[in-house]
């Protein structure tokens, strides 16, 4: 051994020599057997230090020199050997049997470096391996190896089928140790390899599918048919990485569902997967009805939704990051007051858009919690939202409108008065009338009538209820309406009541079974008087809850004392009555807009009107009920809840029906 340097760098040298024994398996005819299992990986430790180079691989550098050790192992089932814990420029190549080694140019099964997957062996075969490092990076080494069972859903044809419920998720475990790459997904690297693992399942309802617990670096891709993996490019639903969601799927419909993990990664899996139904309300059309809570009861009027049944959204409010997934939900409200009122929620995934109308203004955009500018009867448009990936259960409520006014018991008390006119510019919007606490006795919507000053009287009689003559019991509520100029057409009014007040009416009046059989009794004279004595107004009206309380809406050309009553004092009948008695049928109750009318007998002329939750009359028609169905046409009325009433002969059926 000669030892040498350039006389410009002489000087204090040294190195180190080691001997290293030839391994015994330096060749492939002298192939160490090792077992392989599918239980745990087997560590195999050689020393390259001591092997020679056989041969050149097809991933080699052919120009370098590649010290190789070599073993033989028989495949205990039928799939895959991982072989992992290999140092980054290590290299392993797997023959069929060790005769290949002979040829001018081996028959490879694989070749690659660092960590690796060999697919598709077969039970009982021998192959040989052959693991090779650098010259320069020879020493001691190990790696581990280990068999995994062929999955059975390996392929879409054999896709596992899975039980999905909207209850809870379902959790699915599979090992992908024994998968191989069925196919590549768009949002897949073309360039890594994928083992798949296929499952198949039926949408349980309408709506939406999602994954959880997903390893951050897997891939899920939903088809609508396993046939569609057989094209050149399978027609996919939704590919995508980590958790993820799959929208507006049809229930009934079969979906296969591919999981897929790069090489690298493969092992022991699971994911949850949960079904969530549409909800109805998940665009602006089908907005929910909610109300605003009074001051300080917000917790009382919580709404609640889970935003993973709604589907994603494009319309976008103005504080939102439109590069983000978003799912909404809609809601309308009317405004209790002029002013603002709050929104409140507990966390700033919420986010929260109020429009006036349907595609129309922005009047508010905010996180968590904000406030609302509104106008008192006006309705107001809510769209509440979360990212897909903060997708969950959630409160929110709104808060401010203003109490009812109670009243002092047996005493006549004057509300401020109230000035509608052309000159106020005020003719055609919703009005309050508040007490001097600005708690709300009443509320008018003058449609274009100059009324002049309004003046008010509250009345409340220290009964529960109160009684006629002749035993017909109304609220004990009363107020007096007078304006300086009475009405030439309909005015909208609301007089605004208290529980305790309905529920007493309904526990003493056998005729009254719910809220939604009160009318409006209007007497002429003063207000703050002694009560019913004889004659009087009687007026279809609607009555919604507000808060824990209610009003009663109702339209009238003509001003003075206005009673809740359940009905007309000339009749005994209850509002129900004609259903029972004469068989009115209305159906469906929940309708696209085609509502079937039906009586048992010939009834003959009745008066149908629909009201919208204001009270508005929204139609009025004049039908013959013969026994044949009628059918009302809806179609062009904008979605909720309406009351369909039906007059005949002094009978009244009031139906509630929904408008999808």
């Amino acid at each position: 051994m000669r030892y040498a340097n350039r006389d410009i760098y002489a000087g204090a040298k040294s190195f180190n020599i080691q001997v290293f024994e030839a391994a015994a398996n330096d060749d492939c005819a002298n192939a160490e057997v090792i077992t392989v299992t599918t239980d745990a990986a087997t560590n195999v430790q050689t020393e390259t230090g001591g092997a020679t180079q056989s041969l050149i691989a097809s991933c080699e550098d052919a120009s370098a020199t590649w010290l190789d050790v070599w073993y033989q192992f028989t495949m205990p089932v039928n799939g895959n050997i991982r072989i992992t814990s290999v140092d980054g420029f290590d290299q392993c190549t797997l023959y069929a049997n060790c005769a290949d080694t002979m040829l001018a140019t081996p028959v490879e099964i694989g070749c690659s470096r660092d960590d690796t997957y060999y697919h598709d062996l077969t039970m009982g075969t021998t192959y040989t391996l052959r693991y090779a490092n650098l010259v320069s990076f020879a020493g001691a080494k190990n790696f581990d190896i280990q068999a995994f069972e062929t999955v059975a859903n390996d392929d879409c044809s054999n896709a596992e089928v899975i039980a999905v419920t909207t209850a809870a998720a379902t959790n699915v475990q599979t090992e992908t140790g024994g998968a191989n790459q069925s196919l590549i997904a768009s949002c897949e690297d073309a360039n890594n390899t994928w083992l798949d693992v296929w499952y198949q399942f039926t949408m349980p309802v309408n709506g939406n599918i999602r994954i959880t617990s997903v390893d951050v670096f897997d891939q899920f891709t939903l088809f609508a048919s396993c046939a569609d993996t057989m094209l050149a490019t399978p027609i996919e639903i939704g590919c995508s990485r980590d958790d993820t969601y799959y929208y507006d799927l049809i229930m009934g419909t079969t979906y296969t569902l591919r999981y897929a993990n790069l090489q690298s990664f493969a092992g022991v899996k699971n994911f949850d997967i949960q079904a969530f139904e549409d909800i109805v309300n998940d665009d602006c059309a089908n907005a929910e009805v909610i109300q605003v809570a009074n001051i300080g009861l917000c917790s009382t009027e919580n709404v609640t939704i889970d935003s993973r049944r709604a589907s994603i959204t494009t319309n976008i409010g103005s504080c939102q990051n439109a590069s983000q997934i978003w799912l909404d939900a809609w809601y309308a409200f009317e405004a209790p007051l002029t002013g603002n009122i709050n929104l409140n929620s507990s966390s700033g995934f919420n986010n929260f858009v109020v429009y006036d109308s349907c595609g129309g203004t922005e009047v508010a955009c905010f996180n968590t919690s904000g406030v609302i500018p509104v106008v008192f009867g006006q309705t107001y448009l809510l769209q509440v939202m979360r990212t897909d990936s903060a997708a969950n259960s959630f409160t929110f409520c709104l808060e401010g409108a203003p109490e009812v006014a109670p009243g002092t018991v047996g005493s006549c008390e004057t509300l401020p008065d109230v000035t509608i006119s052309t000159s106020e510019n005020n003719l055609n919007e919703w009005l309050p009338i508040i007490d001097a606490n600005g708690n709300i006795a009443a509320a008018i919507h003058a449609n274009g009538n100059d009324l002049g000053v309004v003046t008010t009287t509250l009345f409340v009689d220290a009964g529960d209820t109160r009684t006629t003559s002749n035993g017909h019991t109304y609220s004990r509520r009363e107020v007096s309406i007078s304006p300086t100029t009475q009405p030439t057409t309909n005015v909208s009014i609301r007089i605004y009541s208290l529980e305790d007040e309905i529920t007493d009416l309904i526990t003493a009046d056998a005729n009254l079974n719910s809220y939604f059989g009160l009318e409006m009794m209007r007497l002429d004279g003063s207000g703050c008087t002694a009560g019913y004595t004889a004659g009087g107004d009687f007026f279809n009206a609607t009555t919604v809850l507000y808060g824990a309380d209610y009003y009663t809406g109702f339209n009238t050309n003509s001003f003075s004392v206005f009673y809740p009553t359940s009905t007309n004092l000339d009749s005994t009948l209850s509002i129900d009555t004609i259903s029972s008695v004469q068989g009115i049928s209305v159906y469906p109750t929940i309708s696209s807009g085609i509502i079937n009318i039906k009586a048992e007998d010939n009834l003959g002329k009745t008066m149908l009107s629909v009201l919208d939750l204001n009270g508005r009359v929204i139609l009025s028609s004049e039908i013959d009920l013969d026994g044949n169905p009628v059918q009302i046409n809806l179609e062009s009325t904008s979605k909720g809840l309406y009351f369909l009433k039906l007059e005949n002969n002094g009978n009244i059926k009031t139906q509630k029906i929904i408008l999808k």
